[in-house]
C-alpha cells in the first residue's frame, strides 16, 4: 500500500470517528431534552413559551421546588448563554429545592449529571456525580449513572457502576435484571468504532452474561430464585 492510500484510509477512519462522536453527542443532547418531556408527563404540566431570564425568574419564584421549571430554565440558558451559565442555574436549582422534596431533588441531580456529561468536562462530571451521591439515594443515582454511561457508549464505566451497585445492593432482584440486560445488550451490539469494540471485548472477558446469571443465583436467597429465573427467561426469549 502506497503512502497516498494509507493517508486516504486514515482520513476516512478519522471522518468515521468524527461522525460517530457527533452522533453520540446528538444522542446525549436528545437525552437531555427527553428529561424535560419525562418531567412534563410526570407533573402533567407544560412550561409555556418563555423568552427571557426575567420570565424564567418569575416562573421559578412561583414554585422553586418544581424541577421541571429549573430544567427548562437551564435549557434556555444553555441555548442562549452557554454551558457556564447553565451550570450556575443547575447549581442554584439543587440548592433551592427543599431537601424533603426527594422526587424533584433527584430529578434535578439527574438532569445536572446529563448536562455535565454532554457539555462539561470529565472532571466536572465526576464532581457532580460525587455530590449527587452524597445527598441522594445512592441506588437511584447509580442507576441513572449507568444509563448515562451506556448512552454515551462508555461500556466499561457502566460495567463498573453496576459492579459497585451489586456489591452494595446485592439482594435487589431488579438491579440484577438491569445488569444482565446490560451485558446482553452490550454483547449483541455491532459497533464500528474501534475503541468501543475493544471495550466490549474487555468487558466480555471479565464477565459474560451466563456467568452474570449464575452469580445472581448464587448471591440471592433461594426464595428469590423463581422470580429471577422468570425475569431472565423473558430477557433471552
Amino acid at each position: 500500500m502506497n503512502k497516498i492510500s494509507v493517508d486516504e484510509e486514515e482520513n476516512e477512519q478519522s471522518k468515521e470517528t468524527h461522525k460517530h462522536h457527533q452522533s453520540s453527542k446528538q444522542k446525549e443532547k436528545s437525552h437531555l431534552k427527553e428529561e424535560l418531556k419525562i418531567r412534563e408527563k410526570e407533573t402533567e404540566k407544560r412550561v409555556g413559551e418563555y423568552n427571557s431570564v426575567e420570565d424564567f425568574e418569575k416562573l421559578i419564584l412561583s414554585d422553586p421546588n418544581n424541577s421541571l421549571y429549573w430544567i427548562q430554565y437551564s435549557a434556555f440558558i444553555l441555548d442562549n448563554l452557554g454551558m457556564d451559565s447553565a451550570r450556575k442555574i443547575m447549581d442554584r436549582a439543587v440548592h433551592s429545592v427543599d431537601i424533603a422534596n426527594l422526587k424533584n431533588k433527584i430529578n434535578l441531580w439527574i438532569a445536572y449529571m446529563n448536562l455535565e456529561n454532554t457539555y462539561g468536562t470529565p472532571e466536572r462530571f465526576k464532581e457532580v456525580v460525587k455530590r449527587a451521591l452524597e445527598v441522594n439515594n445512592k441506588k437511584e443515582i447509580y442507576k441513572h449513572l449507568a444509563s448515562i454511561y451506556k448512552l454515551s457508549e462508555k461500556y466499561e464505566l457502566a460495567f463498573e457502576v453496576f459492579r459497585i451497585c451489586i456489591k452494595e445492593f446485592f439482594e435487589d432482584v431488579q438491579l440484577w435484571k438491569n445488569f444482565i440486560e446490560f451485558l446482553f445488550e452490550a454483547k449483541a451490539l455491532k459497533i464500528k468504532n474501534p475503541s468501543n469494540v475493544k471495550a466490549l471485548k474487555q468487558l466480555e472477558s471479565v464477565f459474560d452474561t451466563k456467568e452474570g446469571l449464575n452469580r445472581c443465583l448464587q448471591t440471592l436467597a433461594k426464595s428469590k430464585h423463581l422470580e429471577v429465573n422468570i425475569i431472565f427467561s423473558n430477557i433471552f426469549l
